[in-house]
């Protein structure tokens, strides 16, 4: 950041005096950033990418731009007070976003068992936004490559008989987590874990894929 090209800087300040406004606002911001939790714990990520650097260098850009001609003689020990003023403002507005109070860092998120007993992050359960399984089967061009693709598919489901049972209800339209439980005697939250098996196992499948498939 070149402080001294801003048409805004008082006269009577050296780069020397820019200098250590910068390191003491950067000391200041760092404290105030670290004794607050961010994402529920100390350490974590702030909102919008800001970290201690920026925020101090935002404070001091703040500062620049709120002076008054009478502002251009005040002192140091003035100066880095009013800076300060603008780093405490920074970090309040950040801490009191609702994306810090309603998200959490990924790393902190509780581990949760998988239909194969693995611990992983829930976030493996979230519903991928990619197409579908039968979706894009019928969205191919040729009903004999849907027909060939759903046999690939099956194959590469193995032995996960429950798998290919669902993808064959899911296929003949059968979406709803109550009616595909009631067909294939489970329970709806186990249906709904099968879904999002079934979903990534599509992923994994179609990433091995000519790429002349996936247009």
């Amino acid at each position: 950041m070149n402080i001294m090209n801003s048409p805004f800087v008082p006269a009577a300040l050296s780069a020397e005096n820019w200098e250590f406004l910068f390191q003491e606002t950067l000391s200041f911001a760092d404290y105030q950033v670290n004794r607050l939790r961010w994402r529920g714990q100390f350490g974590g990520v702030l909102p919008g990418g800001f970290d201690p650097n920026s925020i101090a260098q935002q404070a001091i850009i703040d500062f620049l731009h709120q002076q008054s001609p009478d502002s251009s003689t005040a002192g140091l020990e003035s100066i880095l007070w009013q800076i300060k003023r603008l780093v405490l403002r920074q970090v309040t507005r950040l801490h009191h976003l609702k994306e810090n109070w309603l998200l959490s860092n990924e790393a902190d998120l509780t581990l949760v068992l998988d239909l194969d007993g693995e611990f992983v992050s829930p976030l493996e359960f979230i519903p991928a936004p990619d197409i579908q399984p039968d979706h894009a089967l019928m969205r191919k061009e040729s009903l004999i490559e849907c027909h060939q693709l759903k046999f690939q598919f099956e194959v590469f489901l193995a032995k996960e008989r429950r798998l290919i049972n669902l993808f064959a209800l899911e296929c003949d339209g059968i979406s709803k987590p109550r009616a595909l439980a009631a067909r294939l005697k489970l329970g709806v939250r186990t249906i709904e874990n099968l879904q999002k098996r079934l979903r990534r196992r599509w992923l994994a499948f179609s990433h091995l894929q000519p790429s002349s498939r996936h247009n």
